[in-house]
C-alpha cells in the first residue's frame, strides 16, 4: 500500500524577563507525524496494506526559570498538557485487540517464539498507557 500527505508543524514561544535571574513563558506546538503501517496487529495480508491515519498534536507549555543565590541555585518549574487524538485512538484500538486476544490462563496471543514471548511483548505495548491492563483482570 502507499499514502502521501503534507502538513506544517511548528512551535511559538513567548517570553518575558522579570528580572535578570527569572524568566516565564508559554508555548504553542504543532506536532506531526505522518502515516504509518501497525506492523504489531497488521503483519498479515491484506491488512498490512492498510496504513494508520497521520498524527497530529497540539502541545501547550508555561514556565519559569529561576537563579538563585548568585548562580548557585537554578528553580525551574514547567506544566504541560498534549493532545493526540491518533494516539488515543491507537491505544483504544490496541487494548480491544489485546483484550480479545487474552486467554482463559492469561497468556496473550500465540508466537512462534512462545506464549511467554507474546504475553511479554503484549504487556510492554500496554505498557505505554499509563492504565496499564493487568492479565489479573480478565
Amino acid at each position: 500500500g502507499g499514502s502521501t500527505n503534507d502538513n506544517i508543524s511548528g512551535k511559538a514561544v513567548l517570553q518575558y524577563a522579570a528580572t535578570d535571574d527569572v524568566m516565564t513563558y508559554v508555548s504553542y506546538t504543532r506536532g506531526y507525524k505522518g502515516p504509518a503501517f501497525n506492523v504489531f496487529f497488521n503483519h498479515t495480508a491484506p491488512n498490512n496494506a492498510v496504513p494508520i491515519d497521520e498524527e497530529t498534536s497540539n502541545a501547550y507549555e508555561v514556565g519559569i526559570k529561576s537563579r538563585l543565590f548568585d548562580n548557585r541555585a537554578q528553580i525551574n518549574l514547567a506544566l504541560f498538557q498534549a493532545d493526540y487524538d491518533s494516539w488515543k485512538k491507537w491505544n483504544e484500538a490496541t487494548i480491544r485487540e489485546l483484550r480479545a486476544m487474552q486467554a482463559e490462563d492469561g497468556h496473550i496471543g500465540q508466537s512462534d517464539h512462545g506464549l511467554a514471548y507474546s504475553t511479554s511483548m503484549s504487556l510492554l505495548a500496554l505498557a505505554l498507557n499509563y492504565r496499564f491492563l493487568p492479565i489479573y483482570e480478565r
